[in-house]
Order: C-alpha cells, then sequence, then structure tokens
C-alpha cells in the first residue's frame, strides 16, 4: 500500500494557537480540511507568547544568524490529533507583545524560516511538500532549493502589499548562490516574498480574481483558490458566544440578537432601520476612510457597530462618532472573537468597503450567520458576493466598483431598501445557502500538491 502524501504547511499565525486575522483563521481550518483527504499533514508555528496549551518537547538545535548562532527548541502539542502542530521556540524572537509589527521582524522570521529547514533536516518527517504562507515563510523555498533539497514547495499569497526585507548579512556563510541573492535584492534588502515566487514550485493566491490581478506583478502563473472557513466553529445553530441560536429554517430567532446586540452597545432598539456591522483592521486597506463618511452621511437609513484595533487616527474617529451619533453609532475598539461573533449574528448588514482584498474572510462570516454582505466588487469579494439587484435568484448582497464613499453610501441605501420589503428573506436565504466550507479548496491544493510531486518524479 502506498504510503500518504506528506505535507509541512509552515505559517506564521495559527487559530487558535496565535491569530492576528485573516492567516491564522486559514491556518486554523484549512488543514483540517486537507487531511480528511487521505494526506499527512502537520503544521510549523512560531510559539508566540499567550499560547495558553501545555506543549511537550520534542528536539532542539542551533540556528545560524549571521555571524551568531541562536538556540531553537521544538516543541508539539499533544492533544492535538487532526493535525500534528509544531511550535518553532526562541523567547528571543518570538516572546513578544504582539505577533507582528517589531523592528527585528525581518530577522525573527528568518530565524523560522532557517528553523522549518532545520526541523525537516533534524527529524523523522520528511514531507513531499512544504507550504508556506506569505513573506514570513518566504526564504523557505530558497533555502530548501540552495541545500539541494528535492522536497518541493507551495507559496500561498495572502496579502501581497508586504513583502519582508532584510539584510544580507543575516545569510552570508548559508552557502547561497550569488545569483539566487541577485534575483532576490541583493546588495541591497533581500525580499522574502521574491524568493518565495522565483523558488517555489507553485504560486497560489486566495481567490480567483486576485490571482488575475497580480499576474503581471507576480511575473509567472498564480492558481486562485478561493478560502474557506471553518463552519464548525461560525454556526449560528451552535454557536455558544452569540446571544440565541438560529438556523435557516428559523431566522426569525436571529433578531433576538439584534435587539441583545443594541442594547448592550447603546444603540436604539429599532428594527425598521438595518444594523450595518464590521469587523475589521482600521487600516486604509479595508476601507475604514469611505465607511467613516458613510457613516457620518447615511443615518437615516441604517444603524451602525464597528469593531476592530489599528491606527489611531480612525479610532479617535470613530469614537468622536459615537459620542456625535448617539444610539445611531457603536465603536468597539480593540478584537475580541465574542465580541465579533455577537455582531455578525446581530447584524443584518456586513459593510466590506476593501481597497483590495485578496479572499476575504469577513463576507463569508457574514453570509454563514444570515447578515448580508455590502462590499466592493474586488478580489476575492468579487467571486463570493452577487449582486441581488442583478440576480433575484442567486444574490446574496450588494456590491459597488468605485472606491469611493458615494459608491458605498449607494450601495448601503440599496440594500437598506430591500431591507424594508419581503425580498430579504431570500436574499439572506441564499447568504446562508452559500458553501463557505473548505471542502473543494482543500481538495484543489491536494490537487496540486499531487500534481506537483508527480511532476517531480516524471
Amino acid at each position: 500500500m502506498a504510503r500518504k502524501m506528506r505535507v509541512l504547511y509552515a505559517v506564521a499565525e495559527c487559530a487558535p494557537y496565535s491569530s492576528a486575522g485573516g492567516l491564522g483563521e486559514v491556518a486554523g481550518s484549512l488543514p483540517k480540511a486537507i487531511s480528511e483527504l487521505d494526506i499527512d499533514i502537520r503544521r510549523i508555528v512560531p510559539l508566540h507568547r499567550g499560547t495558553a496549551k501545555k506543549l511537550r518537547y520534542r528536539c532542539s538545535f542551533p540556528v545560524k544568524m549571521g555571524e551568531r548562532y541562536q538556540t531553537c527548541i521544538i516543541k508539539y502539542d499533544p492533544e492535538e490529533k487532526e493535525v500534528p502542530t509544531y511550535f518553532v521556540c526562541s523567547d528571543y524572537y518570538f516572546n513578544r507583545d504582539s505577533i507582528y509589527g517589531h523592528f527585528d521582524d525581518g530577522e525573527r522570521f528568518l530565524f523560522f524560516c532557517k528553523a522549518v529547514v532545520s526541523f525537516i533536516e533534524e527529524t523523522s518527517f520528511r514531507p513531499d511538500i512544504v507550504h508556506v504562507n506569505d513573506w514570513h515563510t518566504g526564504m523557505i523555498p530558497l533555502l530548501l532549493k540552495s541545500g539541494g533539497s528535492d522536497v518541493k514547495t507551495v507559496y500561498t499569497i495572502h496579502n501581497i502589499i508586504y513583502d519582508g526585507r532584510i539584510g544580507a548579512e543575516f545569510l552570508d556563510g548559508d552557502g547561497l548562490k550569488a545569483e539566487s541573492l541577485f534575483n532576490i535584492g541583493y546588495p541591497g534588502l533581500l525580499s522574502f516574498m521574491r524568493a518565495a515566487m522565483i523558488n517555489s514550485d507553485a504560486v497560489t493566491t486566495v481567490s480567483r480574481t486576485f490571482a488575475r490581478e497580480i499576474k503581471k506583478e507576480a511575473g509567472r502563473k498564480v492558481t486562485g483558490i478561493l478560502n474557506g472557513i471553518d463552519t464548525e466553529r461560525y454556526s449560528p445553530s451552535t454557536d455558544r458566544e452569540i446571544y440565541a441560536n438560529y438556523s435557516s429554517r428559523n431566522a426569525e430567532a436571529k433578531k433576538e440578537n439584534k435587539r441583545k446586540l443594541q442594547a448592550e452597545f447603546g444603540l436604539e432598539q429599532r428594527e425598521d432601520i438595518p444594523l450595518v456591522g464590521t469587523v475589521a483592521r482600521l487600516e486604509d486597506q479595508k476601507g475604514i476612510g469611505i465607511l467613516i463618511e458613510a457613516m457620518e452621511s447615511a443615518g437615516e437609513d441604517c444603524q451602525f457597530i464597528i469593531h476592530g484595533s489599528g491606527r489611531k487616527d480612525y479610532k479617535e474617529k470613530l469614537s468622536a462618532l459615537s459620542l456625535k451619533f448617539p444610539g445611531r453609532v457603536a465603536a468597539v475598539l480593540g478584537y475580541d472573537l465574542a465580541t465579533a461573533k455577537k455582531i455578525f449574528a446581530g447584524s443584518d448588514i456586513y459593510a466590506m468597503p476593501s481597497m483590495y482584498e485578496p479572499g476575504g474572510l469577513g463576507q463569508l462570516i457574514a453570509m454563514r450567520y444570515g447578515t448580508v454582505p455590502v462590499v466592493r466588487s474586488t478580489g476575492g469579494l468579487r467571486d463570493t458576493v452577487i449582486d441581488f439587484d442583478f440576480d433575484r435568484k442567486r444574490g446574496n448582497g450588494f456590491s459597488f466598483d468605485e472606491f469611493s464613499s458615494r459608491e458605498l453610501i449607494n450601495a448601503l441605501k440599496r440594500a437598506a431598501a430591500h431591507y424594508r420589503t419581503p425580498e430579504w428573506g431570500s436574499v439572506m436565504a441564499n447568504c446562508m445557502k452559500f458553501d463557505s466550507s473548505w471542502k473543494k479548496s482543500g481538495r484543489k491544493y491536494a490537487d496540486l500538491y499531487k500534481e506537483i510531486v508527480q511532476e517531480g518524479r516524471g
């Protein structure tokens, strides 16, 4: 009997151990779907501060970082049976108050890349494929290829705007060919993303539309495979963190979530207008600027509740709006999963006016809870949200093209108009019928793995 294909999934964050956003959510759920396809997939992730698990020691080894060595300890989670998960442990690099945003992020994640390669060399688990994600793992394909490894690599781009840079001195003495370094930025700063783009056996991204959008920038074939979500974790019928459970068969119970959400966060108890929710990083990419303008202008048509952390000026503007429009606008700053779920379940509309969005998880979670998305038509948002005004049979939301507050307001007003008609039930039903599981996408990754391995054997 042929042995199972072996895959090592390398990623900078992974729910529920550590997560700063969509990348961690994907790492927590996609490998589980792949493991159900007769593939031995295992994860490797840095041990960030706050991981509340009892871990066990696996091995340790030195990692060369320029002219010095840093000790790496590998631990694992003995309770994780579905997808064995290893942790790269280094207090020096990863015992920080946040996963990202440090002056030495390039050095920190180069250490992680080198530790992953050493882990493959030091342990009995020999993967056929190493699946790397975003810039933080981008040096792994280069290091494997330069070391003569026959392990194949897949690189997934979740966010192309961050490419990761580091000085060449940190790779001195690692036996890399001069050509390899020149191709990724030498003698200047070296690009993690460029290293992955050039040296991986396949490059993927998280939606078909985004694959087309970045094709020229990537300079090579990019396969778009749509993101999914953990449909067990996000299930309105079983979720213990929302106010009241409901399903597509008793969607009326969703109204109880709205009433209690309004009460908890000081919004007027109104059923005649829709409550618009947003859970997002407070950054330009997420369209927070135009959303704030819309919140100021669409007050007669909607209520708003927004939850997230990020730029100081956005936090200040949102706080000021909640004071200016009490009962109509609620700003819940910071991030808490339970609060996020209450907003997904209690809102009528989910606003996601992203400047760009490679895949997007917010709209998928919202639809799972029967909350109708209003999105800018870009990347994965374009691939998942069908405008109800253009397709009454399959429509599951409302969309707009131009990145402007004017177009966002128009889309919100269109949604609000439908909210006050019997058609709203059809939009909600289409949302809740949408298949946001990893089943199809997991199979596409599995097929890609097999194709790459067979090409190598051929």
